[in-house]
């Protein structure tokens, strides 16, 4: 079982109690670390995507990380994926912008049919 290290009045924690704030695998939070997350780029060329790192260190060849280190891994996240104008997503939402995906989605599949 996972616990909570303190050291020099540091509270560090294991990738499996990350984890299980977040509902995810341990291993996950692995590659959080080591490979990051692809986020929108600020200016993107072509569809190019960021990475986002989880910030760790390791203590004995085991990963540890600072609470504060996954509260800003987590708001850099939800700001890059966040959309950029609400109003422009709220506009999506009318009953005549939905009416107009369904008949894309139906000519899609009747394509494909």
């Amino acid at each position: 079982m996972a616990a909570t290290i303190t050291t020099e009045a540091r509270t560090w924690l294991t990738p499996a109690e990350v984890a299980a704030r977040h509902d995810v695998n341990p291993i996950t939070v692995r590659d959080w670390i080591t490979d990051g997350i692809g986020v929108p780029a600020a200016n993107p060329v072509g569809g190019a995507k960021s990475r986002v790192y989880l910030r760790a260190v390791r203590f004995g060849g085991r990963y540890r990380i600072e609470p504060a280190d996954l509260a800003a891994f987590v708001a850099r996240i939800t700001t890059a994926c966040a959309p950029a104008d609400a109003a422009a997503t709220a506009a999506d939402d009318t009953p005549a912008a939905m009416k107009r995906r369904a008949d894309a989605s139906a000519k899609r599949l009747a394509g494909r049919l």
